[in-house]
Order: structure tokens, then sequence, then C-alpha cells
């Protein structure tokens, strides 16, 4: 008995040792222990999420919910885990009842994270036939923390589209054309750009690598004219525009000129510009980008690589696609 508990203190002895000595081993384990119950809880409501069976699901995010509630306060370390999985569950659920069941449990979670952009947008959408007052305050309440999201505007379109009144129409039209901060992907990382709307980048190969040039004067709706300053003379090899967070975005180039120590010596207009967006489409003269992490959109020029340039110049249209064909949302 006494050789065992002996051998016992031994072992707890040099496992304390060793966490003590080795920090990464110590934050490994810890946040495996923080990030356990999240993994635990999924599989254990995984085969009702498949069969769309929220009475088997919301059971366990109630446990789950109860679990970070007893944790600690608001934004404790178990609240991450308890969101990632309140989303998955409710991504699930299409319908009005299977939504308006999540209400309770989302209300709970909302006092763990009260400035959680996503918390905020699940609740108005559950809210958004029940209770379109309470529904549209928690949309307010999701522009404040990332006025930019385009799920905000998406979900007022279809809440107010039966209102009478016009002006509140007009001026979420005009909130929506006008929205230019932010940068979020599922509070895990941030597009390559990192600020949002405001920012666009000038991308070229040279040394086996992208060159990545900023301009962070982006005026949504306006022709204007974009100017990057290369910081040398260099040769525009696979140039494209790279354009930040978003999505829903019409993007129309009316000319690009290249400019070397001051001089202006090359203007390639609309005609002479072809477009190759990467992960959107062209349509009617213009790009159309669907992707909330940005668009990069290559272009091609007659002649560009046998040219040297220290500045660039391109004047392009960035707008916003419209949500709906109402006259109130008319440019």
């Amino acid at each position: 008995m006494r050789k065992s508990i002996l051998i016992i203190f031994i072992t707890v002895f040099l496992g304390m040792l060793t966490l003590l000595a080795q920090p990464k081993a110590r934050h490994i384990i810890f946040t495996g222990i923080i990030h356990f119950p999240e993994f635990a809880f999924m599989q254990s409501m995984k085969g009702g999420l498949v069969t769309r069976d929220f009475d088997r699901v919301l059971p366990w995010l109630y446990r789950q919910y109860d679990l970070a509630n007893s944790y600690g306060g608001q934004n404790n370390r178990l609240t991450p885990g308890l969101l990632e999985n309140v989303k998955k569950a409710y991504e699930v659920a299409v319908l009005r009842e299977e939504r308006e069941r999540f209400i309770d449990l989302l209300e709970k979670v909302y006092f763990l994270n009260p400035r959680h952009i996503d918390i905020n947008i699940m609740l108005a959408s559950a809210y958004q036939f029940k209770d379109v007052e309470k529904s549209l305050s928690y949309l307010d309440k999701a522009m404040m923390i990332l006025p930019s999201d385009q799920r905000i505007f998406q979900l007022a379109n279809i809440i107010v589209r039966k209102s009478s009144d016009t002006e509140d129409k007009k001026a979420w039209c005009a909130a929506y054309k006008s929205a230019q901060f932010g940068d979020y992907k599922e509070s895990k990382s941030s597009t390559l750009l990192g600020i949002g709307f405001r920012r666009l980048a000038l991308e070229f190969s040279k040394d086996n690598v992208r060159d990545l040039f900023l301009n962070e004067g982006v005026q949504l709706g306006e022709r204007t004219k974009y100017e990057f300053i290369l910081g040398g003379q260099n040769q525009l090899i696979s140039p494209s525009l790279r354009l930040a967070v978003g999505g829903g975005l019409e993007v129309s180039f009316h000319n690009i000129q290249l400019y070397s120590e001051g001089r202006l010596f090359r203007s390639y207009k609309e005609d002479a510009i072809s477009l190759y967006p990467e992960t959107g489409y062209f349509i009617d003269g213009s790009v159309i980008s669907m992707n909330p992490r940005g668009e990069n959109i290559f272009f091609e020029l007659p002649g560009i690589v046998d040219h040297l340039a220290d500045k660039v110049v391109i004047e392009a249209t960035i707008k916003k696609l419209a949500l709906n064909n109402s006259t109130s949302c008319d440019s």
C-alpha cells in the first residue's frame, strides 16, 4: 500500500514538474481540457442534427450552457465552444418553428457574450416573425458590433419588406450601401487585408513572390481613381486588384494608367482590359463577387510586361449589389 502511494506521489510530482518546466506542454493540455466540452457535446448531438431532431439537440445545448455558465461569467473560457455548437445547430434550423425553439437558449447565451455578432444575428433571425421590433433591435445591436456584415441587411431586407414606413426602408438601404467597416471570419481569423471594405491592394509577381501595395480610400458606389505607389520601377507581371471583405460586390474597371518618374506613359481604357476574377464572375462588363472574404481580380493589358512603372492608377467603380428592386432602395 505504501509502495503504491509512493509511486502515485512520484508520478504526480514528475508530471507537475514537467508541466512547470514545459510551457508548451502546459498550454496544450489546458487548451485541450477547455475545448473538450465543445467536442463532446457536438458528438452527443450530431445524430440529432443529421435527422433534424431538435428534441435531441436542444437538451445537449442546454447542458453545455449550464456548464459554461457555472464555469464563470461573461466571456469565460467555455463560452466560445458553446457558441460554436449553438451556431452549428442553428444553421440546421431553417424553418420558422425550428428557429423559434432556439429563442430561450439564445437569450441565455446572449448574456454570456452580448457583443458577439453571431448571437445577435441568430436572435434577430429567430424573432423575425414572432416579434419584429425585438428582431430589429438585435440587428441594431449587430450593426454596432460589425456594421458591414451583409447578413444584417439581408435579414432586415426581409423583415421590413411589408412595412408601411418608407423612410425606415430607405434608412436600411442607405446604411447597407455606405457600411464599410469590419473584418470577421467566425471569430477565428481575419481576411488578408484585415480591415474591411476600405482597403484594396494591387498585386503582381516579383522574384517568385506576390508584392502587395495598399490603398485605403475605397469609395463605394463612386467612380474613383485608386493610386498605388510602387516604391521604385517595377515590371507588372500577372497583376491583380484584391478587394477586402464583403461579398455581393460589383466592380467595373474604367481605366488603368502607368506612370514612371511622374510621367504618364501608358493608359488602357476598359475595352483593352481583360478581367479574370479568382472566385467571382464577369457579367455585363463588370466583375460580380459573392465571396465574403474578398475578391482577387487578375487583369491583362496589352504589352504591360514591356514597361517599368513606379505608380499605377486604377479608375474603377466599386458598389454593393442591390438587396431588392423596390423604389425605396433606388440609388
